[in-house]
C-alpha cells in the first residue's frame, strides 16, 4: 500500500509538474534545472503530506529523474539552463536601483506605483491529466496591485467562451472577476488596455493622474 501511495503521490507531482512547465514555456520564461529541482521538491513534498505517506524519504530531484520525466511527458522542446545566463543576472541585480531612480525621477508616491502580470488559471486537475495541455488553452487571469497594498485591482479572466455551459445560470457582472473572452484565451492588448483603467482610482484618492506600471515583456502589455 505504501508503494502504492508513493507511486500516487509521483504521478500527481509529475502531473502538476508538466502543467508548471509548460506554462513557462508558452510564456518564454527561461528557467534553471536547480529551479525545476526545487519545484518537483516543493510538488512532491505537498502531495506527499496530503497522502500522508510513511516514512519513505524526501525524493531525489536529481538530473537523471528529470530526464526520464521529459521522455514520459513529451517535453522535447524545452531548453533548460544550467545556470541563468550572466546578462540575466546582471539585468536582475540593476532593476531595483534602476527603478528606484525611475521612482525618484517621476516622483511617484506608492499609490500610483503598479505591478501586474497574469497566470493560468486550473480548475480541473487529477492524476488522469495527459500530455497535450488543452487545459492551458481554457483560461488566463490577470493579476494587479499598488505598492502600496491599499489598491487591488480587479482580476481579469480571459476565457474561450464567452457563455460557457457551465455558466448558464450566472450573470457575468456578478462574478468576483472581470469575465471576458478570446477564441484562445489570450490576453489582447485590447482586453488589457480595457482592464488597465486608473483615471477614476486618481480622482478618487486626490492623486496626480500619472501611473507606473511595472510588466514584463509581452505584446499585449
Amino acid at each position: 500500500k505504501l508503494v502504492q501511495q508513493h507511486t500516487s503521490c509521483m504521478e500527481k507531482m509529475e502531473c502538476l509538474l508538466s502543467i508548471w512547465l509548460h506554462d513557462l514555456y508558452k510564456q518564454n520564461i527561461p528557467i534553471s534545472l536547480a529551479f525545476i529541482q526545487e519545484k518537483t521538491m516543493s510538488l512532491y513534498k505537498d502531495n506527499k503530506i496530503e497522502g500522508q505517506i510513511g516514512e519513505s524519504g524526501p525524493l531525489n530531484a536529481s538530473r537523471e529523474l528529470f530526464h526520464r520525466f521529459q521522455k514520459r511527458y513529451g517535453f522535447k522542446n524545452v531548453q533548460v539552463q544550467g545556470e541563468v545566463g550572466n546578462a540575466d543576472k546582471d539585468a536582475a541585480e540593476a532593476f531595483p536601483e534602476m527603478l528606484k531612480t525611475i521612482i525618484k525621477e517621476g516622483s511617484y508616491n506608492p499609490q500610483q506605483v503598479f505591478n501586474a502580470d497574469k497566470m493560468g488559471l486550473y480548475l480541473k486537475l487529477n492524476e488522469k491529466f495527459v500530455p497535450g495541455f488543452k487545459a492551458l488553452k481554457d483560461r488566463k487571469l490577470l493579476l494587479g496591485g499598488s505598492a502600496r497594498g491599499d489598491m487591488k485591482l480587479e482580476p481579469l479572466l480571459v476565457y474561450r467562451s464567452e457563455n460557457p455551459l457551465a455558466m448558464k445560470n450566472y450573470v457575468n457582472s456578478c462574478l468576483p472577476v472581470i469575465w471576458k473572452s478570446h477564441r484562445k484565451a489570450w490576453m489582447t492588448r485590447q482586453l488589457f488596455h480595457e482592464w488597465f483603467e486608473m483615471k477614476k482610482y486618481c480622482e478618487e484618492t486626490n492623486l496626480m493622474f500619472k501611473i507606473l506600471l511595472i510588466l514584463d515583456n509581452a505584446s499585449a502589455h
